[in-house]
């Protein structure tokens, strides 16, 4: 019986997850082909002529913003992470080092998309500024508070699906650091390899000639 020599008790320091946060000002939402966003939150300007021409010209633009923009670029492409998946135990090493490959390839991945999506926070900062100027005070209202919503919505899933994974994979680590302390004991306190061999080399030599056959 050989000993299962990677422990897991280590590893809970070295799988920190970071959560999204949302705060009451929106948060983050860089569209994708939405052009360069505003430095900061734009105001709506008076409606003239030309801006009316010009709203018309832009509808598609306006109507992306106010109804819909979901935030999905913070959780698809370099930012899509599927949650490991991880048995009720792991008895051998190489089953260990591949759970625990996986949790630290999800956990890199969970924790870019969470500094990405804070980084740029508020969503309102995201609305490009020639698209935020055509809008009516109206309508920068209601676009306000729906970026508010979708940053909300975006930041609650990235904290769920963190605590999950931390769930799964603590009860995985729990589970196999108790088989592995119970596997080792047993192997510790019996003889060791090379006294085992010779303990079944005495026994073939004393053994009967019938025994051996």
């Amino acid at each position: 019986m050989k000993k299962i020599l990677i422990c897991l008790l280590g590893l809970a320091a070295t799988h920190a997850v970071q959560f999204a946060h949302a705060s009451s000002a929106d948060q983050p939402g860089t569209a994708a082909a939405r052009k360069t966003p505003a430095s900061a939150p734009v105001t709506a300007a008076p409606a003239t002529p030309t801006t009316t021409a010009e709203r018309d010209k832009r509808r598609a633009d306006i109507d992306y913003w106010l109804k819909t923009y979901d935030g999905s670029e913070f959780t698809s492409g370099e930012y899509r992470c599927p949650s490991p998946r991880f048995p009720s135990v792991s008895k051998q090493n190489e089953d260990i080092d591949r759970v625990s490959a996986n949790m630290e390839a999800w956990q890199d991945c969970h924790n870019r998309a969470v500094v990405n999506f804070n980084a740029k926070s508020p969503l309102s900062k995201q609305m490009p500024a020639d698209v935020a100027r055509l809008l009516t005070p109206e309508e920068m209202e209601s676009a306000t508070a729906r970026l508010k919503q979708v940053q909300e919505n975006v930041a609650e899933m990235l904290k769920i699906n963190g605590k999950l994974v931390v769930a799964d994979f603590t009860a995985w680590r729990s589970a196999t650091n108790a088989w592995v302390k119970e596997h080792n004991d047993i192997v510790n306190s019996g003889p060791s390899e090379e006294r085992q061999q010779d303990i079944n080399a005495r026994r073939n030599n004393y053994a009967s000639p019938d025994a051996k056959r």
